[in-house]
């Protein structure tokens, strides 16, 4: 039987959030250096691949595995601990993925070649997501209010104790899918700095 989720402690549920909304950053920085690369934008795969090798140095940290950090185990609960030093690795990675993002975005969010390759492309509708199952960002993109993390009767990890933004796209195109991203990523390390926190002061 799955352990339920208030009697899984605090700190347990704030390392998984931890490393979860690592690996969305990790997941969201190849989704678009990828994209910038097969448009014809360089840069951004540099940036994004320098960043996803020290989250990756943090799995192996706290694992033993440099691609998942393997913390939700069912019916398995456990206490590990991180130590200090690691969390204020994380809180420097904060600091300077801030600064990948900034240069991402002065890259491509108003490059017209970007623009012209990525709005009106890839267009879904709401008919699409139901139709298909879409989630996550594709389900977003359209306007579509579906994040599990903000849901009272599906959340997860003790999502519902800290405050999370989910964004919202309007055309349901590569763009708005573009857009959703770079704010999640950038609400990602709003999160990692919160839970940082705590366990410096707790």
């Amino acid at each position: 039987r799955l352990l339920n989720q208030q009697h899984i402690s605090k700190h347990t549920n704030y390392t998984r959030i931890l490393f979860d909304e690592l690996t969305r950053i990790l997941n969201h920085m190849l989704a678009i250096a990828c994209h910038a690369l097969d448009i014809g934008s360089m840069s951004s795969i540099f940036w994004a691949f320098e960043e996803r090798e020290n989250i990756m140095e943090f799995y192996e940290r706290v694992s033993g595995a440099r691609m998942h950090a393997a913390f939700h185990r069912v019916s398995q609960n456990f206490n590990y601990v991180i130590h200090k030093e690691l969390i204020l690795d994380i809180i420097k990675f904060i600091k300077n993925c801030f600064k990948t993002l900034n240069e991402m975005h002065n890259v491509l969010t108003y490059n017209k070649v970007w623009k012209q390759r990525l709005i009106n492309i890839g267009t879904l509708n709401v008919n699409n997501i139901t139709n298909w199952n879409l989630t996550g960002v594709m389900a977003r993109s359209v306007g579509f209010k579906k994040d599990l993390r903000l849901s009272e009767k599906h959340s997860y990890s003790s999502y519902n104790t800290i405050q999370v933004k989910s964004f919202l796209g309007i055309n349901g195109d590569c763009y708005d899918r573009y857009l959703i991203r770079m704010l999640e990523m950038g609400e990602s390390l709003n999160i990692v700095n919160y839970i940082c926190n705590f366990f410096l002061n707790n």
